[in-house]
Parts: C-alpha cells; structure tokens; sequence
C-alpha cells in the first residue's frame, strides 16, 4: 500500500526515499524502547536489591525523566528536525544502558536511569511526531496502530529475555542488553530514516509557543483526560516495581518464572485487541438499535432527574418492589429513540436484566 503523504510531507526534500516497511520497523522500535526499558529488567530487581539496596528510585527516576524530558525535546525537534534528536537519543540510551551495567552504588544507578528516561523521551516523541509528518490523520492512525503491534511484540518478549539474561549471567547483563537495543536503533535511524519534518516557515518564536501551552493546559478536557491517564499509570508503575519482589520473594518463582508470569500480561493484553473484532461482527446489533443495561438505566434516570424532569415512570428508580416497576413499565410510555435514517421510532426502555425478588 502506497502511504498518503500530507501535503507539507510532499512539498519537503527528503534526504533518502521514503520506504514505508522500513519506517514502521523503526515506529515499532521506537516507541518499544519504553517497555524495553522498564520490563526487560523487572526479573533483576530482586538482585539489584540484595547488591545494591531499594532500586525503587530506578524506575521512579526513570518514569520523571521520560515525562519532562518531553516537554523539552519535543519543541527540539521541532526547531532542528526529527533525525538529530533521534540519533542524539537512541546514542544517549545506548550509552546510558551501558554505563547502568558497570555502577558499583545506587546513587550512580539512579543517575544512569534518569538520563536513560531523557533519553527515551526522544525516541517515543520523534516516533509520535513523525507520523505526522509523512501522513495524512487518517494514514498516519493505521501506520501508528501498526506500530504499536510491535510495541506489544516488545512488551511481550522484554520480561523473558530480561528472565534469561538473570538466569544465565546477573543484572549486569540485563542492562547490557539494553544498550545492545540502543545500538540497533541507532543504527536503524542512521541508514533507514531520512528527515521527515518539512521545512516552515516562519518558525513559532517562544512567545507563541508559551501562548499555545497555557492554552492547552487551561482546557478543562485536557486536564480530565491527564488526571485519568495519571491514575492509570500511578496503577502500572505500582505493579511494575512491585512485581519482581512478589513473584521471585513471595511466591518463590524464579526469575524465568517470573518473566513467564509478566509475559502473560502482556500476551493477554494483545488477545483483547484480536478478539473484539469477530466477537463485535458475530454480536453486532443493526445500526441504531441499542439495549440499556441496569446500570444504564438508572445513569438515565439520574440524568433525567438532573435535567429537572424525569425519562420515564420509574426507570432506575430504586424504590418499590420489581413488580411495581414491572407495572409502572407497562403503563408508560415507550421511549423514543432514533433509528438511522428513518427517523425515531418507539421501542421499550430496556429489557429485564434483573431477577424477580
């Protein structure tokens, strides 16, 4: 498939031709370095604590220093192009990799993780930014999913791996293996990734730019959607410091155990984006038809109530017995909904989705 490039894409000069395999191999790598990063050494936290002390900061280090590096070098390659900073960043986590298997403190571990967070910061927002470089939305959403199928084939195998490298040689290695990681997207930036982002003209100056960040952050959707995205990734970095403890420690797995159990995860994980599919067509309903559950009966009914009247006699309500709300269902009327393309048509509420008392 020939990808649809924007127009701002077509009007560049890139500096090699354009080859679509070859970009979604380097997507998928990019934006694998972050579970490669924080699952691959997972099964070694046990080790890293008996020799080192409480690695918690590693990863708390890391994880602060991929959010805020972001703030900085996306408006980086911005101004000086996607292709530098992807290769100032995949030499920084190679190199930072590297440095993390040779420390002899904690201190000095710590310090390795949060320029190796920085530095994956700039793999994960170039990847992002690049799609929209060289693709329209629509294209650039199936080129980003294609992407994030490797990402999962990433989160999948880093666990095992990081299992394998323990088992066989120490942590040591585990951080080895990052920085051989490093090494190979680097080298697949340098030879399959031109510039991608087109000349502009003029550049935003900084009083814009500012303009437009306090713009973003004042928008209340904005704000509700990172508190929730907050919360969920407080859970995961939660379960992805504690893990290595309670399935090595606790439950006395070993550390090929354990990456097989965090495997698992992910494995599942990327069952539920398969399956939906058939199970959405083998259990589709025509188009504009819709059945309300209890729970949505009662969210309608407390809408209703809220908007200063009521959705219909006794929906949601929790007063009376199911009989009476079986009667009080009979006597009124049918709700009125839309059907597509033909206008509204009267159907009931909901069925029973709740056994006689």
């Amino acid at each position: 498939m020939v990808p649809q490039l924007s127009d701002a894409r077509r009007a560049a000069t890139p500096s090699r031709k354009f080859s679509e395999p070859h970009y979604i191999v380097l997507l998928a790598l990019l934006l694998g370095s972050q579970p490669i990063a924080t699952d691959l050494y997972l099964p070694a936290l046990p080790a890293i604590a008996a020799e080192l002390g409480n690695p918690a900061l590693t990863l708390t280090g890391l994880t602060l220093a991929f959010g805020a590096a972001q703030l900085i070098l996306g408006p980086l390659s911005d101004r000086f192009g996607r292709r530098p900073v992807l290769l100032a960043g995949c030499a920084a986590y190679a190199l930072t990799s590297f440095a993390g298997a040779w420390v002899t403190s904690l201190a000095a571990l710590v310090v390795c993780r949060c320029l190796q967070g920085a530095a994956m910061a700039a793999l994960v927002v170039c990847a992002r930014a690049s799609v929209r470089d060289l693709y329209t939305p629509v294209e650039g959403a199936k080129a980003l999913s294609r992407g994030l199928t490797g990402l999962g084939i990433f989160a999948l195998s880093a666990p095992l791996v990081g299992a394998l490298v323990v088992a066989q040689f120490s942590w040591h290695a585990a951080f080895v293996a990052l920085g051989i990681f490093g090494m190979a997207v680097f080298a697949w930036v340098w030879f399959f990734f031109g510039e991608s982002l087109p000349p502009r003209t003029p550049v935003p100056d900084a009083d814009a730019e500012v303009s437009a960040t306090r713009a973003v952050l004042g928008d209340a959707r904005f704000r509700a959607w990172t508190a929730v995205l907050a919360a969920s990734y407080s859970t995961l970095f939660c379960f992805l410091l504690s893990s290595g403890f309670v399935y090595i420690k606790v439950f006395g797995f070993s550390p090929l155990g354990c990456g097989l159990v965090l495997a698992g995860n992910s494995l599942s994980y990327i069952a539920d984006l398969l399956v939906p599919a058939s199970a959405q067509a083998a259990h589709a309903r025509p188009r504009g038809e819709c059945e309300l559950t209890l729970l949505d009966r009662r969210w309608l009914a407390d809408a209703g109530r809220g908007a200063g009247g009521r959705c219909a006699a006794g929906v949601g309500d929790d007063r009376g017995s199911v009989s009476d709300r079986d009667r009080a269902r009979r006597k009124r009327p049918a709700l009125a909904r839309p059907r597509a393309g033909r206008g509204f048509r009267s159907t009931p509420v909901a069925r029973r989705r709740f056994p006689a008392s």
